[in-house]
């Protein structure tokens, strides 16, 4: 019993001591101040003698408390909590001897939902964009901006946003807008902020503006996302040029092959009229390029790149160009040096492009042409590049087959055959879009140095190529036919004084002959050198439309020479043959061009119309030549057979009759042969292996009608051969 009262007894004077030790009350009035989804802040009344206080928390649910010290002022903010969650918070005195005394009573307080952001700006503004950026006050899943005029009642929403900022884009000049940010939380969102307002500056036209200009070397239009490319590609500052500016879909060069091309843009003058009408002839020397017309009018000029004229370009203060079409290692003309460079071309050219901006004087504006050699086969991209697309889909030619019926004989020439198969047409295109992953790279190295400088809305940027390309379409590998993979150019500028943002024309034909007058409209120099092409500033605005237009190859080798009027909706294609020959196409229902017009009664009235408009463009472009070849339209077919009411159902993919696309559980095809009874048809996968050999014949049609159900998923070819040519069907079965 002794025992035990001496244990109370010290408990006692242990607990005395404690109090003794800091014998201050507890605050009281414990309140929260303000709250968001992450964190709370808690003030209470201050206690007399107290030399700082001690807080504590926990979770509701929780018997753990986490103790901090928070400080010598009367409120302590609580962060690192979870949304919509009740915490408990109790504070004590601490005494001058770093004591601390009782804790108050407990409250309850529970986070918010979803917090606002703060301090929404505007900054960056220009006279089509703004930059908006803001302070997240706890951490969200993203955010959500809104914008619109200040005159209007309707908002612009955008989404999804991952990072807090934003560029809001093709605005109007000299216009009051207003802007708002919220959060995006797991399941809510929080308020919106207040408008922030800003107005946009006026379109300045610069008198003498930066001009560079992109060329790449065989790349067709349709090996970019803005021109419907596959969606995987990934070419942002390239895209940002077209997202940021115009993008003409209609854009054609006078002639497809890269010398006459070139030519053109350097001039503004038809092949026939600058003499480069081949890759083994050069502009007449007695006409001025678009680099001397700009030295002389007091520009800076300078190219990096594929020149092709001379090792010493004239008009050009600054160059580097190539000796070769080397991607690695290659041999540089350089200011007059020949010199050797170690690597990937890619890497080269950014090294060279920094080198050019180095050398502009101050002040003064500048032109510079670069002008790479990719895509231009074979290609080679940089090693860091080969990792891209390797787990894509290509894009494949639903044409990869001979023209049936109805073709120049000249299309299957030994220069113009494409002779692979579709493995290799696949990895070719592989190898192409990785090679263009490093032109990006040198569009990034100028866009963002024109950022740096301070000049980007005040330089024109232009991006297009000199000539299209067949890759497999109709089993062709030509760049100098009339047809739409060979004439088919992008063509985006970025030019805030003239386009708005993400502008997009497609009522209008423009031309690489346009280039050059663009270029003098853009420097304030008037077109005094009688130019074939038309200011594409002139295009867009309507003054000047163009809505039919002349090709021209000048002939070489095994071709003919060749004159086409391309419209919107038609081309005509005229070939001077000893005997006839002649294309239409109707590019509405027909944009492959998989089926020649030519006999088809419906449109014979629409083809004298065509035949005309040659004749009269060619006398307005001074055209004259008389030059003929031998040779004809092959395997002629006077009318366009007549199918059977169901053939409707069916896609006509290549001259085969293919349905469904793609396949699930049964395939279908149908080959038009008519009496040729050699002719052999056999179904592979992807690993040449073959799946079917069996078919019917009816009416002069091979019919094959497979049970595809048990077959893997992926790709599969369809193989019809006889004396002359192999037919190709590329099918996809999907389950």
């Amino acid at each position: 019993m002794k025992k035990l009262i001496l244990f109370f007894f010290s408990i006692f004077l242990i607990t005395n001591a404690s109090f003794a030790d800091c014998p201050l009350p507890a605050p009281a009035n414990l309140t929260p101040l303000s709250k968001t989804s992450c964190s709370i802040t808690i003030t209470w009344k201050a206690v007399n003698g107290a030399a700082s206080y001690k807080l504590r928390y926990k979770l509701k649910a929780s018997s753990t408390w986490i103790k901090v010290n928070a400080g010598n002022t009367t409120a302590y903010t609580v962060s690192g909590l979870s949304s919509v969650t009740p915490y408990d918070f109790s504070v004590a005195s601490v005494c001058p001897n770093n004591n601390a005394g009782v804790f108050s009573n407990i409250i309850s307080v529970k986070t918010n939902s979803c917090s606002l952001p703060n301090n929404p700006e505007v900054s960056n503004i220009t006279s089509a964009s703004a930059h908006t950026t803001w302070m997240p006050v706890c951490p969200a899943s993203s955010y959500i901006l809104r914008y619109k005029k200040t005159a209007n009642s309707v908002w612009n929403k955008v989404g999804n946003i991952m990072v807090p900022s934003y560029t809001i884009i093709a605005l109007e000049p000299q216009t009051n807008y207003e802007v708002q940010v919220r959060s995006a939380c797991s399941a809510d969102t929080s308020a919106w902020t207040e408008s922030v307002t800003f107005l946009t500056l006026n379109a300045v036209v610069p008198a003498h503006p930066n001009i560079v200009m992109i060329l790449l070397d065989d790349a067709r239009y349709d090996a970019f996302k803005p021109n419907g490319g596959p969606s995987y590609l990934n070419y942002p500052s390239i895209d940002r040029i077209a997202n940021e500016g115009v993008n003409f879909k209609y854009f054609l060069p006078t002639s497809s092959q890269c010398t006459p091309s070139r030519g053109t843009i350097l001039t503004g003058l038809y092949a026939h009229k600058h003499g480069a009408v081949s890759n083994k002839n050069n502009i007449n020397t007695s006409i001025p390029q678009i680099q001397e017309i700009l030295h002389d009018n007091g520009y800076f000029t300078g190219v990096i790149g594929k020149y092709t004229f001379s090792n010493n370009p004239d008009g050009c203060d600054w160059y580097a160009v190539s000796a070769s079409l080397a991607y690695i290692d290659p041999h540089l003309f350089t200011n007059g040096i020949h010199k050797d460079y170690p690597g990937h071309v890619t890497d080269v050219y950014s090294q060279l492009l920094g080198a050019f901006f180095d050398s502009i004087p101050a002040n003064k504006p500048f032109f510079l042409m670069f002008w790479p050699i990719s895509p231009h086969g074979p290609s080679i991209p940089r090693d860091q590049d080969t990792s891209f697309y390797v787990n894509q889909t290509m894009p494949f030619p639903s044409n990869f087959y001979k023209y049936p019926k109805n073709y120049p004989r000249y299309y299957y020439t030994f220069d113009q055959r494409w002779d692979f198969n579709a493995s290799q047409t696949d990895s070719m295109r592989l190898i192409e879009f990785q090679t263009q992953q490093g032109t990006d790279m040198n569009v990034d190295t100028i866009l963002t140095r024109l950022e740096n400088m301070g000049i980007l809305d005040s330089t024109m940027v232009i991006f297009t190529s000199d000539n299209g390309y067949m890759k497999g379409e109709h089993l062709m590998a030509a760049k100098q036919v009339a047809l739409e993979e060979s004439i088919r150019l992008p063509l985006f500028i970025r030019y805030p004084a003239w386009f708005m943002w993400n502008t997009v024309v497609t009522d209008q034909i423009g031309s690489n002959m346009d280039l050059a007058p663009t270029i003098l409209e853009a420097a304030n120099i008037p077109d005094t050198f009688k130019m074939d092409g038309i200011s594409l500033h002139q295009l867009f605005n309507g003054t000047i439309p163009r809505k039919d237009f002349l090709y021209e190859y000048c002939s070489q080798e095994a071709l003919p020479p060749i004159r086409a009027v391309r419209s919107v909706e038609y081309k005509y294609i005229y070939s001077f043959c000893d005997q006839t020959t002649e294309e239409f196409y109707d590019l509405i229902i027909d944009p492959k061009e998989n089926t020649n017009q030519i006999f088809n009664p419906a449109y014979t009235s629409l083809i004298q119309e065509y035949r005309n408009k040659k004749d009269s463009l060619r006398v307005v472009f001074n055209d004259t030549i008389s030059e003929i070849r031998h040779c004809s339209l092959a395997k002629i077919q006077m009318r366009n057979s007549v199918e059977s009411e169901s053939e409707s159902e069916y896609a006509d993919v290549n001259g085969i009759y293919l349905f469904p696309s793609p396949a699930d559980q049964r395939l279908q095809l149908r080959f038009f042969v008519g009496k040729n009874m050699s002719m052999l048809l056999t179904v592979k996968n992807e690993m040449g292996e073959t799946m079917v050999t069996n078919f019917s014949r009816e009416n002069g049609w091979i019919r094959l009608v497979v049970d595809c159900s048990n077959w893997l998923p992926g790709a599969y070819f369809a193989f019809l051969l006889d004396d002359e040519e192999i037919r190709t069907c590329k099918m996809m079965v999907m389950h």
